[in-house]
């Protein structure tokens, strides 16, 4: 896994996550804001118009959608956008790439996520590895999602 490292912020409210992708920015930069590519690895997009101040909905599950604000958006670079559940408060999301000699850079920071952080930590720890496994070329079904992500934040528990 390319996962270079993974972490809560010191506030508690946040989780930083930085990844390596053995592809180039614009082909991560496809995967994060194209319907096809979005629905492999995060969610069914109903509304997926990544420019500044349009509105993103992606679906999570059967009637629960995030709904997201385009706040910036610099193609193959830099992505930022407010992040809303119905049962959640706003929070923001940065996602930043960084081409480098051995491919891409993933830095993400999800900020505003009050006691939401833990939980997120291995969500987006899943869903990037979901977003990994797409960009190799061996994509996940996403029936599977849970069942890694369960995986995942029993393996981070042993850790602590």
């Amino acid at each position: 896994m390319p996962q270079l490292n993974s972490w809560i912020g010191s506030e508690n409210t946040s989780v930083i996550q930085h990844w390596q992708f053995p592809v180039g920015t614009d082909q991560v930069w496809n995967a994060l804001t194209q319907g096809t590519q979005l629905s492999m690895w995060l969610g069914e997009p109903r509304l997926a118009n990544f420019e500044v101040g349009q509105v993103v909905e992606i679906q999570h599950a059967p009637d629960y959608w995030c709904t997201c604000l385009i706040q910036r958006c610099d193609p193959a670079k830099l992505l930022i956008m407010t992040w809303k559940f119905p049962d959640e408060n706003l929070s923001m999301l940065e996602l930043r790439l960084t081409g480098n000699s051995t491919g891409t850079k993933l830095s993400l920071v999800h900020s505003q996520l009050s006691d939401q952080a833990t939980n997120y930590l291995t969500g987006w720890q899943t869903h990037l590895q979901y977003l990994e496994d797409l960009l190799c070329g061996a994509p996940r079904p996403m029936a599977d999602f849970w069942s890694l992500y369960e995986e995942l934040a029993a393996e981070a528990k042993q850790a602590n």
